[in-house]
Parts: C-alpha cells; structure tokens; sequence
C-alpha cells in the first residue's frame, strides 16, 4: 500500500513495536488540548480495563440512592410526566417567577414567605388547628386506697 507523501507527516515507532503514520505538528501553534489525551486514548482505556476488568467512571458524579420505591423505568417516568403537567397547570406568572422548572417549586414551598400566595393560588390549604388551652386544668389527686 503506498501513501502520498506529505511533509506534515511521517512515520511514528508506537511502544508495541508497531508504526504509524501521523501528522507532526513543525512548530506552529495548537488548539488541541493534550493535557488530557491518555484520558481519551481507546487504547489506553481497554487496556486498563483488560488489566483488572473495572471500567474507570467518573467517580465524582456517582450518587447512591434508595431506589426501592421505584417499580421500574416506566413508573418513574410516567411519575415524571404527571408532575410536569401539574407544574404546567400552575399559572404563567408563577411558572416565570420559578423559571419554568418543576424543582424549583419545592423550594418555593418550603419557604415560609410564599405561604400567602400559595394559599391565595390554591396550592396549599388553609387549616383551623383546635384552639390550645392557655392554662392546664387542675386534676384533684385520686384518695389513696386504705391499708388493710
């Protein structure tokens, strides 16, 4: 097989023994970065991974959940979409002032200064507690069984 010669390649030994053609770079500036290149280099990620049989993940995005609620995929999205069309039957306004995201509607709850315009909108509502007594009603001490 020949190739057509070209001054910004040249053939390249690889550590196996083995060569390659490649492009060589003569001086002039990169915009590829290559401070994360054996991150990305397939070779290098098999052979890693043929090494011990562990795939190498991110282990900063691993999260560890209790999942035993979720039936299964189906459930959990089908869960998804009707909270998605409960937020969208909040009113505009409300939807902007949360930026158009479900999530951010637990925090708009849970916070105490809300609690008017939630009730005024329906979300949440309003509960009449018992009234608390102020004072305790006294008890007269039960008369102590005679000794036989």
């Amino acid at each position: 097989m020949s190739m057509i010669e070209n001054p910004n390649m040249e053939w390249i030994d690889n550590n196996d023994g083995s060569r390659r053609y490649a492009f060589i770079n003569a001086g002039e500036e990169t915009f590829v970065k290559q401070d994360s290149k054996d991150e990305c280099d397939i070779n290098l990620i098999l052979e890693r991974w043929r090494t011990d049989g562990v795939a190498r993940l991110n282990q900063d995005d691993a999260q560890f959940l209790d999942v035993t609620e979720v039936q299964d995929y189906h459930a959990a999205m089908n869960l998804v979409s009707d909270a998605n069309s409960s937020f969208e039957q909040l009113p505009a306004s409300l939807r902007k002032e949360l930026k158009h995201d479900p999530a951010n509607l637990l925090d708009y709850i849970k916070n105490p200064a809300n609690k008017e315009k939630l009730l005024e909108l329906g979300i949440l509502e309003a509960v009449e507690l018992p009234p608390v007594m102020s004072e305790p009603v006294p008890t007269e001490p039960t008369p102590a069984a005679p000794a036989a």
